[in-house]
C-alpha cells in the first residue's frame, strides 16, 4: 500500500506542485538559516538582533498570503505562483549581494521582497497541489504535500550550508595569503604574522572566539579581507537558493 499511489504520480499538477514545494523549501529554509548566520558572524549581530532583523520576511509574508488564500477559488494558482517565484529568486539574488560590513537598511527591501513573495508562493502552491487531488485522496495528498515543504526546508540547509562551507574554505585559503603578504610586507616577522593570521581568521563557533579588534591600518586591512571571505561565501549559498528558487 504505497503512499504515493500510481493515480497521484501520474497526476501531473500535483507531482510538480510537490517537486516545486521542495525546490521552494530549499529556498526558503536554506536563505533564513544563512540570513541568521550571516548576522551573527558576518555582522556581529547578537542571535536576539539577527532575529529581530529577519523579522521582515514572516511579517511580509503573513500580510500577503490572506489575499492569495481570497482569490484562489476565482484565479489559477499557477497566475500567482509563477510570477512570486520569480520575484523570490530576484529577491535571493539581490540578498546574495550582502555587505561585509553591517549595513541593514540596504538589505531591508529584499527581505521585504522575499518575505512578500513567499507569502505568495506557499498558499499558491499549496492550493495548486490539493486542488488537482480527488476527494477520497486530499489526506493522502494533504501529506505528501507537507512531506515535500519538510523535505525542501531539510535540503535547504543541508545543501546551502554545504555550499557555504566549501566556497568560504577557499575564499579563507586566499585571504590568509593576501593577510600573509601583507604582513611580510609591513616587515612583521614570522611569529607576528601567525599571531596576526590566528587573531583575523577565529572559529566564531569556538567558545569565546572573539573577533579581532584592529589597531592599526594592517589589522584593519586583515579583518576586512577575513570579513569579504565569508561575505563572497554566503553570497553563493544564496546564489544556489535563487537557482533552486528559479527551478521551481
Amino acid at each position: 500500500f504505497p503512499m504515493l499511489s500510481r493515480g497521484l504520480v501520474r497526476n501531473r499538477q500535483f507531482a510538480g506542485s510537490c517537486i516545486a514545494f521542495v525546490l521552494f523549501g530549499i529556498g526558503v529554509m536554506g536563505m533564513l538559516f544563512l540570513s541568521i548566520l550571516a548576522f551573527v558572524n558576518l555582522w556581529d549581530y547578537s542571535e536576539f538582533e539577527a532575529a529581530l532583523a529577519v523579522t521582515p520576511v514572516p511579517a511580509m509574508g503573513l500580510l500577503a498570503a490572506p489575499f492569495v488564500g481570497r482569490l484562489s477559488d476565482r484565479i489559477q494558482p499557477r497566475v500567482f505562483a509563477l510570477p512570486a517565484l520569480a520575484l523570490m529568486g530576484a529577491g535571493l539574488l539581490w540578498f546574495s549581494t550582502i555587505p561585509a560590513e553591517p549595513d541593514y537598511v540596504s538589505m531591508l527591501p529584499p527581505l521585504l521582497l522575499l518575505g512578500l513573495a513567499i507569502g505568495v508562493v506557499f498558499p499558491a502552491i499549496n492550493v495548486g497541489a490539493m486542488a488537482s487531488v480527488p476527494g477520497q485522496e486530499l489526506g493522502l495528498g494533504s501529506g505528501i504535500v507537507n512531506m515535500s515543504r519538510q523535505l525542501g526546508f531539510t535540503l535547504g540547509v543541508a545543501v546551502l550550508v554545504a555550499v557555504f562551507t566549501g566556497v568560504v574554505d577557499d575564499e579563507i585559503r586566499d585571504a590568509r595569503k593576501e593577510v600573509v603578504a601583507n604582513a611580510s610586507s609591513a616587515g612583521l616577522n614570522g611569529s607576528e604574522t601567525r599571531q596576526l593570521v590566528q587573531r583575523t581568521f577565529i572559529d566564531p563557533t569556538r567558545e569565546g572566539a572573539q573577533r579581532l579588534e584592529p589597531r592599526n591600518a594592517l589589522e584593519r586591512r586583515a579583518g576586512s579581507e577575513a570579513r569579504e571571505a565569508s561575505r563572497d561565501a554566503f553570497g553563493a549559498a544564496l546564489r544556489v537558493a535563487a537557482l533552486s528558487t528559479l527551478l521551481a
